[in-house]
Parts: structure tokens; sequence; C-alpha cells
């Protein structure tokens, strides 16, 4: 009995270079509207006048004090987050690092975290994309940081507006989105999910290490790493003459450090 094959669909070879082309522009444009809609926020009669009458010695000062309490305590996120007993990391390799990482982050923010995911899996003998897994448990912990911050923030803002509701929409969006892939990875990782595991999602999700233990220390760190982020940028909005209050700062952590972490950052 002959079998007819399936007819083949023929693509013209220019069609898969414009897909491509239209990724690489998709990324872009969300960079864009997000820096857009943060400038738009921003005064710049304000921002032109406090560089002019800036207190530059104690904004320097600070950024340095800030810095190297950053720099310790991320180190730190990052040693709590690859050290297992089969598999150590010791903490100076952990600063290694994060510097190098900071240092490639100053060309691109994609070029940095690459550098730190290849120089920890160097350093633990593991696979790229094993470190890599773990990367993104940290970055889901941080989201959920910043979202809450965010959430909390906007709401208990004194100086409620257009802006001020983006942010709980977009906040409570992100933190509903996290709640629902924490639940799709636990039962990626039920015994009774053997058929989740199959899929190339599952067994994406299943593949994450992570224990509830581990997400409440990261939580805490990654509190006390932005709480440095909201105290550094209130005492210099402070030093550069504009008064921000706290429910400001804190409502805009998420959206500033998202921003700084889109491709043309």
């Amino acid at each position: 009995m002959h079998v007819d094959s399936p007819p083949t669909v023929a693509v013209r070879p220019g069609s898969k270079s414009w897909t491509l082309r239209l990724r690489g522009l998709i990324p872009l444009a969300v960079s864009a509207a997000f820096l857009a809609w943060v400038v738009s926020a921003v005064s710049l009669e304000k921002l032109l006048e406090a560089v002019v009458q800036l207190n530059w010695p104690a904004l320097i000062a600070l950024t340095v004090v800030y810095l190297t309490a950053v720099y310790l305590l991320d180190s730190a996120c990052l040693w709590r987050l690859f050290h297992r007993p089969g598999q150590p990391l010791s903490y100076a390799a952990a600063l290694r690092a994060r510097g190098n990482s900071y240092i490639f982050g100053l060309f691109h923010y994609g070029l940095g975290q690459a550098m730190l995911i290849w120089l920890l899996a160097k350093a633990q003998g593991r696979r790229v994309t094993d470190a890599a897994l773990r990367c993104v448990v940290l970055a889901f912990v941080d989201l959920a940081v910043l979202f809450s911050f965010g959430l909390i923030g906007a709401m208990l803002s004194v100086a409620a507006g257009p802006h001020t509701q983006s942010v709980v929409v977009i906040c409570a969006i992100g933190l509903a989105a996290l709640v629902g892939m924490t639940l799709a990875t636990r039962c990626a990782s039920g015994a009774s999910s053997q058929w989740l595991r199959q899929t190339r999602v599952g067994a994406w999700f299943s593949s994450w290490e992570w224990s509830w233990r581990l997400i409440g220390q990261l939580l805490g760190l990654r509190v006390a790493f932005n709480l440095l982020l909201i105290g550094y940028a209130i005492i210099g909005f402070y030093l550069c003459g504009i008064d921000v209050d706290a429910t400001t700062a804190v409502s805009a952590l998420p959206m500033v450090a998202l921003v700084t972490a889109l491709p043309i950052s």
C-alpha cells in the first residue's frame, strides 16, 4: 500500500532572516519604551539644576561606600546560592566572579552576566548550563523582591498619580507571574508529574535546584541589598537638593532596576 508523503512547504530564503531581525528588534523596542516611560517622569530642569549645585565630594564618598557594601553583599548572595557540601565555593571565588562581571558589565549588561556564569561554573567544575540555571533562581528572587518593594511603595506613596498606578499594575502582574512559575516548578519536581517533566518546559523547571530554605535566605540577602540601593538613592537625592520621600524611591526601584538590565542599557 502506497502512502503519500506530506507536502513540503517552500520557505523563501529571506523570510527567515526577516524573522530573526524582527526578534532582535523586539527587545530594543521594549527597552526604548521603558526608558521613555522613566524619562517622562523626570523633570529635566530639576536634574540640570541639581548637577550645577551638586556636592560632588560628599556624593563621591557616598558612592564609594555604597558600591563597596553592594559588592560584598552581592558576592555573599552568590556564595550562598552556589556553595554546596559536594561542590564548595569560597567567598573569595564569589568576589572574583562578581568583580569581573561588574567590569565586563560596563560594556554590556549581558556580557557581564555571561562572564559571571562562566567564572562560577569554572570555579566549581560544573557545566555552564547548570550555573546559568542557578542564576535564574537568583533572578526570580530579585524580581520577587523588586516587585514587592514597588507594589508596597506605590500603594503607600503620597504622590499618587498615573505613574504610581502603572507601577501598581506592573508589580502586581509580575508577582502573579512569579507565583505561577514557582508553583510550576513544584509541580514539575513532584513524583506525580512525570508527564510534565517529559515536556521541554517541564524539564527546564524540574532542573532548577532550590529549596524553601535557600529561597528564604536569598530573600533576606536581596532585601538588604535593595535597602542599600534605596538608602543610597534617598541620600543621593538629598545631596542633590531634591526632596524625595521614601515611598516614591521604593516604588521607582523596580522600574530603574529593570531598565538597567535591558538590551540597550
